[in-house]
């Protein structure tokens, strides 16, 4: 009597083992999903761009990083301070195919040795983040006296903002990383249990 408990006891263990495994394949599967849908930020696919019109596609599409070679950019005047007054980034102008876009350099990349923004960064290659910025258009707008909308109409720029320095796409790259790590290691975790009770299980079956 007591091996045929035994025995219901392991069989309700293995199936327990066989759905939590179910489960976490489903997370797996599920995250992979995620990932390649753009619902969030993909940082092992990054899209290199040559023109206006592939970087609205990168936007469009919601490929999350794209990569510039080669690019020359001017300073465009404007910056971002934190909340200490310290300037985190500088913002540069790109032209593509005479559209223009802006582009945000992490101040440590941009300086020179006195500490201030270089007028122009030459063959600079940047990987970078797609994004829409109406804070900037507006501060813009306001300096000349124009609305956002006739800015970019005016100055032929588009409103697709090129953000290297917000990117942080090694710390979203760890994140991923980490949690794929986690998952997978449970997975093998779970099969390797699950075989071990069917082992326990047929064993127990042929003392029974």
């Amino acid at each position: 009597m007591m091996k045929y408990n035994i025995g219901i006891k392991v069989r309700h263990i293995t199936l327990r083992r066989a759905v939590e495994l179910v489960a976490t394949c489903c997370l797996i599967i599920g995250t992979v999903l995620l990932l390649i849908s753009g619902i969030v930020l993909n940082p092992f696919e990054i899209k290199t761009v040559k023109s206006d019109k592939q970087i609205e596609k990168a936007y469009y599409d919601d490929i999350s990083y794209i990569k510039l070679e080669q690019q020359s950019l001017d300073f465009s005047g404007y910056y971002k301070m934190d909340k200490d007054g310290k300037i985190v980034y500088n913002c540069y102008v790109a032209e593509f195919d005479e559209t223009k876009f802006f582009v945000f350099i992490p101040n440590d990349k941009s300086v020179d040795e006195s500490g201030n923004a270089k007028e122009e960064l030459k063959d600079y290659n940047l990987i970078g983040r797609l994004k829409e910025d109406e804070k900037l258009f507006e501060m813009v707008a306001e300096d000349y006296q124009l609305s956002a909308e006739e800015v970019r109409d005016k100055y032929n720029i588009s409103s697709i903002i090129i953000d290297e320095a917000g990117a942080k796409r090694q710390e979203v790259g760890f994140i991923w990383i980490t949690l794929f790590t986690l998952l997978s290691s449970y997975f093998i975790y779970l099969v390797v249990l699950l075989f071990r009770e069917i082992k326990i299980g047929g064993t127990k079956d042929e003392k029974e």
